[in-house]
């Protein structure tokens, strides 16, 4: 069985353990033959991977770092012995990298690897590493197989990136809802901050013509008003800094493997924010620039 796809946990009970002797914790189990270890990757850590020998006279077991961590802590776990439900005993004769097989923003289960040959009724999934674009593979494959035996059905092939996207499917709905909610957020947040300076080029509109008639040009009216802009988006700025470093505590569950602060993505933010303000404060700065301070002391 691929990562991802599926888990079948078993109680384990480890021989000498005096806490097995009740309801053993259960191990996510998985029946091997040849090369899966190469073919996924996982690398051996000590001891020995599963060969042709290791039969049902000879159960053997290859277990995860984890498992090895949680059942043995400091003790080395090989050569000790572990029993699956109320099957035989297996003898430990290596262990393994560690694998997120349910999930990627769950942490590494305890995993037991034993050969295919202790549950040959088990049903069967070829793992194919490949170079390339993995769906050229998949005909070359069925057509292996079928040359092997025509009659042994084959379904659900697909590449190890479908898994991962299907792990994910719910996160990213999450994340996309989110996002639209967050451009929304902008959105008005613009329209806000246009409405706010606007209204407050027409209380000041007296103050400007006064400054006007006093020898003040369209630029430093216009700079007038762009400080008060960017006053407002820096002090937003910091507030929203501060919330989002609470609020990415409360999102961690939704990530993993990305660390809940930023900075990369905090400046990016910022920069689009402040962006988006300051062009929305264009407008009001235009119309202070082109007050006309004798229509305004008249008025």
């Amino acid at each position: 069985m691929p990562p991802l796809s599926h888990t079948n946990l078993l109680p384990c009970a480890v021989d000498g353990d005096a806490s097995s002797s009740g309801t053993p914790t259960p191990a996510n189990v998985f029946w091997i033959d040849g090369g899966y270890f190469d073919a996924l990757r996982i690398p051996l850590r000590r001891g020995r991977l599963l060969t042709r020998f290791d039969t049902a006279k000879t159960p053997a077991a290859v277990v995860s770092e984890t498992f090895a961590r949680h059942r043995f802590g400091s003790r080395e776990a090989i050569g000790r012995r572990l029993r699956l439900d109320d099957g035989p005993w297996l003898t430990i004769v290596g262990v393994v990298g560690d694998v997120r097989n349910q999930a990627l923003d769950l942490a590494a289960d305890e995993a037991v690897y034993q050969p295919l040959a202790m549950n040959p009724w088990h049903y069967v999934r070829l793992v194919v590493r490949g170079t390339g674009d993995p769906d050229i593979l998949e005909r070359p494959i069925r057509d292996s197989i079928r040359r092997i035996d025509p009659l042994v059905p084959i379904f659900h092939v697909q590449p190890m990136t479908e898994y991962v996207t299907s792990s994910l499917a719910q996160r990213r709905f999450a994340l996309a809802v989110m996002t639209a909610f967050g451009g929304l957020a902008l959105v008005l947040a613009c329209i806000g901050l246009y409405g706010v300076l606007g209204y407050m080029v027409t209380l000041r509109l007296p103050e400007l013509g006064i400054r006007a008639a006093l020898g003040a040009s369209a630029a430093d009216l216009l700079r007038l008003v762009a400080l008060r802009g960017v006053a407002m988006v820096g002090s937003g700025l910091l507030a929203g800094a501060a919330l989002a470093t609470v609020m990415m505590r409360a999102l961690a569950s939704l990530l993993f493997g990305v660390h809940t602060v930023d900075l990369l993505t905090f400046t990016v933010a910022a920069l689009v924010i402040g962006t988006a303000a300051l062009l929305a404060t264009a407008s009001p700065a235009r119309r202070a620039a082109s007050v006309d301070p004798v229509s305004i002391l008249r008025g």
